[in-house]
């Protein structure tokens, strides 16, 4: 895949006024340019820079255009993505899967959006690099690369830990998210260093404005 500059990426994924027609269109940019990618990893400078909402968007998008999508809470520390979709649920968390504590088949639940599901985190972690460093990920999402089209991996910000590079390392490359006039540019050509440097493909990239 050849490499895009950011000036490219934020060029392209900005120019939609309309927000649908935005998701629309980066869903179709997705499965264009690397059309064989099924887990994709939505990261962030920082908190509060709208990785959650884009997350959620996105995987309604690809829900709404027949394929069968997985929200994955990969914000372990935070763990909010159920309470984000109004999902009630006992069944076993995404850390419990991590920490062998349950299969993964049993942490899957459906949400009330046809062809979309969550493995949503229960009991929010401190030691979430720790336990992402022990475990093997391949095991995890091997599987759910069989049961779905697409699993979108909402991340840890960037600037809070090493998270999301490790989950980085099992996706299929990453969906950048900022704020307009809020995320440093210096800070973002950094970040875009760490992900070339640890080989996560940057997809594309969507700037909010707030």
């Amino acid at each position: 895949m050849q490499k895009r500059s950011l000036k490219e990426i934020f060029a392209k994924e900005t120019s939609q006024p309309d927000e649908n027609e935005l998701f629309r269109g980066l869903r179709t940019r997705i499965r264009l340019s690397a059309p064989e990618a099924k887990v994709l990893l939505i990261v962030s400078s920082d908190e509060g820079d709208g990785k959650t909402e884009m997350s959620i968007k996105l995987a309604h998008s690809f829900a709404a255009a027949g394929k069968k999508v997985l929200l994955v809470d990969g914000n372990m520390r935070k763990g909010d993505l159920k309470d984000r979709l109004s999902c009630e649920t006992s069944a076993a968390g995404f850390e419990k899967v991590l920490l062998g504590e349950a299969d993964v088949h049993d942490a899957i639940v459906p949400l009330e959006t046809r062809n979309l599901y969550i493995l949503p985190i229960q009991e929010p972690l401190v030691a979430s690099t720790e336990i992402l460093e022990m475990c093997t990920l391949e095991d995890v999402f091997g599987p759910l690369r069989e049961i779905f089209d697409y699993v979108i991996i909402d991340s840890l910000s960037l600037s809070l830990g090493m998270d999301a590079y490790l989950l980085g390392k099992i996706s299929d490359g990453a969906l950048f998210v900022t704020v307009e006039n809020h995320t440093r540019s210096v800070k973002l050509r950094e970040h875009r260093e760490r992900l070339d440097e640890a080989e996560i493909p940057l997809l594309g990239a969507i700037m909010y404005k707030k």
